[in-house]
Formats: structure tokens, C-alpha cells, sequence
């Protein structure tokens, strides 16, 4: 069994805040032939690190996970290991991201205010990461957590530099991306019915017509995508867990 989250973190927040995980990829980069959510560093497992934040964040009401359907089991017994009071349903995803975020939007309980999604493969996400996109979708409809670009960033044509883009109007996308309820329902019917698609939510919103206000994130809230990542988050993590 694992440790039990509660204590402090546990008061009700003003405005019902659902999370949705989308854990259903099969993170075919990795190369490793099993969902990289079930990798583990020391003994736990990527998927439980991305719920901690969540199950901790005091302005969180409740956790829907979207699973593959030959995965809920393993994932129910994360939940149950790690004492998850939060998660209340484990649905069934779709073909696609959009699928699986519709499906993860049919479960959210009926007096959800504020609608969140979260990268299941990003376990470094921040309590100040997520309360800061839900204050700013509650002011401004829609918040998407990102960070700016450091590096220079080239334009190419058959591997040749044709020009320069300005970092200072550029921002790298990331999760959470965060919603009034109301909002993120009109996307993803509108999604739907004009056959619009796209990586992420917030390109959703932009294609249906609506401002995304963005939200500067942490460098280290990066993607579990291929084996090179699991070194950087590894070794964060090893290191976080060695200071406290």
C-alpha cells in the first residue's frame, strides 16, 4: 500500500475543479513496448507522480483518467495503492486524443465550474502550475500553461535556414490547459461537428473561434516521450526526493 495523500491539502476549493489525464497513448517513442505511464523510479510509477500533484492541489475537486481499455485494471490499482481519494471514474478512452478527452468530459460530475487537462506523461507539473491556469481560466475563460523559447528559433526549407523567428512572440505549449466548463463544451462540439483537429486542446479553442490567455510555466514540467526524458525526470525527481 501506498502512502495515503491528505492533511493539509485538503480544503475545499471555491470553485469545483475537474482534472482530466488522458493516459491512453501507447508512447510508441519510447520504444520500450508497454505504456511509459507504468515505468517506475523508486518503486512508483510514472503515472502515480502526475496524480500526486493533483490529489495534493487544494483547488482540485475531482480526477477522471481516460485509460486504454487493457490498462484500467493496472491504473485502478495505482489508484488504490496510492490512495487516490480524489479520482472518481476511470474511462474508457478513444481512437484519438479528442476521443479520449470528449469521454473524459461525459464523466465530469454536473456542478463542475472549471474543466482542467493534464498530459499524463508530465509527472514534474507544479501546484503553482495548475492553480495558476485555474485562475486565469476563471478571469479569462481559457488558460494553457507553457514556457518561452531560449534558443533561437530557425525556419527551414529542405534542412536550409530561411529565416528567424521572434522568441519574444513565441511560446511552447504544454499542459494543464484549463477551462470554464461552458467553453471547453462549445470546443469540443464545435470540434466535432466542423471536423476540426489538432495536438491539444487549446489549438481546438483557437480553431472555434476563442483567446487563449497563455500562462508562463515551469522549464521542468517537460513530456515523457522518448528514453532520453526519463533520464531528465529520473533525475530530478531522485534528486527532489534526496532534499526532502
Amino acid at each position: 500500500m501506498g502512502i495515503v495523500l491528505h492533511g493539509i491539502f485538503d480544503k475545499s476549493p471555491t470553485h469545483k475543479t475537474t482534472a482530466i489525464i488522458p493516459a491512453a497513448g501507447c508512447g510508441k517513442r519510447m520504444g520500450i513496448g508497454f505504456n511509459k505511464l507504468f515505468l517506475s523510479i523508486n518503486d512508483k510509477p510514472i503515472l502515480a507522480y502526475t496524480l500526486d500533484a493533483f490529489e495534493l492541489c487544494n483547488k482540485i475537486s475531482e480526477i477522471i483518467i481516460v485509460a486504454s481499455p487493457n490498462e484500467v485494471e493496472m491504473i485502478e490499482d495505482i489508484v488504490e495503492d496510492f490512495g487516490y481519494r480524489k479520482v472518481t471514474n476511470i474511462v474508457i478512452g478513444g481512437a484519438t486524443r479528442q476521443e479520449s478527452v470528449i469521454r473524459g468530459f461525459n464523466a465530469i460530475s454536473e456542478d463542475t465550474e472549471i474543466v482542467l487537462i493534464h498530459d499524463a506523461a508530465r509527472p514534474l507539473v507544479t501546484n503553482d502550475e495548475i492553480s495558476d491556469t485555474i485562475d486565469a481560466a476563471l478571469k479569462n475563460g481559457i488558460a494553457c500553461s507553457g514556457i518561452s523559447p531560449t534558443d533561437t528559433v530557425k525556419k527551414i526549407n529542405s534542412d536550409v535556414f530561411c529565416g528567424t523567428s521572434d522568441r519574444n512572440q513565441l511560446f511552447l505549449v504544454r499542459t494543464p490547459q484549463t477551462f470554464k466548463k461552458d467553453i471547453l463544451q462549445d470546443v469540443l462540439r464545435k470540434s466535432t461537428e466542423c471536423g476540426y483537429t489538432a495536438t491539444d486542446e487549446s489549438t481546438l479553442a483557437e480553431m472555434c473561434g476563442y483567446n487563449v490567455t497563455a500562462v508562463k510555466g515551469k522549464s521542468t514540467n517537460i513530456k515523457l516521450t522518448v528514453q532520453e526524458d526519463f533520464l531528465l525526470i529520473s533525475a530530478y525527481i531522485l534528486s527532489e526526493e534526496k532534499l526532502n
